[in-house]
């Protein structure tokens, strides 16, 4: 078995040492200092966002009414979106929609034909009608 051998630090190195762990302490105290204050700017940075994500949300929903209520053939329902971008490319996809719809809407109104007015008042048909029929129905015209 051999003993160890426990060698003391001269004067000199324990001093340089003591200063050593000085100068770590005062590096950790300066280092906590910045993290405090990081930590403080963190919270009033999470808060101002919190804020500003409202804001933002409030806006979107007022652009979307806004979105809405501009056109009157635009329904809630083909409006939606969760930025401003999202509900402007929701508003081209309806006013495209509302094209195609009035569009067509136009074409079957073009096909379609309906007569101006009542048709033309005529007597009863008597081409199958013997001729004292035809003489009977014509003085029973006359006579109304």
């Amino acid at each position: 078995m051999s003993e160890e051998t426990i060698i003391e630090p001269t004067q000199d190195e324990k001093k340089e040492l003591t200063a050593r762990v000085t100068t770590l302490e005062a590096t950790v105290a300066e280092k906590e200092a910045v993290i405090v204050e990081a930590k403080k700017t963190l919270d009033a940075q999470a808060a101002d966002y919190s804020t500003l994500k409202t804001s933002f949300d409030e806006a979107v929903k007022s652009y979307r009414k806004l979105a809405v209520g501009s056109n009157p053939l635009f329904t809630e329902e083909l409006i939606s979106g969760a930025t401003i971008a999202e509900i402007e490319s929701s508003v081209t996809r309806a006013a495209a929609l509302v094209g195609k719809v009035r569009s067509k809407i136009e074409e079957d109104l073009k096909n379609l034909t309906i007569p101006a007015g009542a048709p033309e008042r005529s007597g009863p048909d008597t081409s199958g009608y013997s001729p004292r029929e035809k003489i009977a129905a014509g003085i029973k015209k006359q006579n109304k």
